[in-house]
């Protein structure tokens, strides 16, 4: 193996390891972006009280994130 094909599979191996959570994130966003546009939207079920179901994405959110980090605390960083 040459030099240069052992840099990029350092720089691959190194730099593209959360490259599955990143695209995780991205699709679940665009997810919560859809999901959004149909409960507030005017044309569909147009909820009323948006701060209120944001602070409920937040806290489920903010527990899974808990439940992952406690369960993979070598993958993490939860010590």
């Amino acid at each position: 193996m040459s030099a240069t094909n052992r840099t990029a599979m350092s720089f691959y191996s190194e730099h593209c390891s959360y490259l599955p959570a990143m695209l995780g994130w991205f699709f679940f966003s665009a997810c919560l972006s859809i999901y959004n546009t149909k409960v507030f939207g005017d044309t569909h079920y147009a909820f009323p009280y948006p701060l209120f179901l944001t602070s409920i994405h937040f806290m489920i959110q903010w527990t899974v994130s808990v439940i992952i980090t406690d369960c993979f605390p070598q993958t993490f960083g939860r010590e």
